[in-house]
């Protein structure tokens, strides 16, 4: 480690110093990334399992709206959700 580090300081381009020293980090971080993603996706599979399991999807067809109000009602609840947590890119999305 001690080496690796001498190696880099040795380095003439200040960009190149910064490169060399932000590689691992890159690489753990994209390591997480991923292992999350993939969470993600056995996580989104086992809910819709789960609901086709229990049949709680029957239910929620079975309720007096359109899949199109449902969609929009959707829609509408994300857009709030988003404009309430970003400010600064509410000016384009909320407007």
């Amino acid at each position: 480690m001690a080496e690796r580090r001498r190696a880099v300081l040795l380095l003439d381009d200040p960009a190149k110093q910064r490169a060399a020293i932000e590689q691992p980090y890159d690489m753990a971080a994209m390591m997480m990334i991923f292992v999350v993603f993939i969470v993600g996706v056995f996580y989104c599979l086992d809910a819709l399992h789960g609901e086709r399991r229990d049949r709680s999807i029957l239910f929620w067809k079975s309720l007096p709206v359109s899949d199109l109000t449902d969609r929009a009602i959707e829609g509408d609840l994300f857009r709030w959700r988003f404009c309430r947590r970003s400010p600064s890119l509410s000016s384009f999305a909320c407007s």
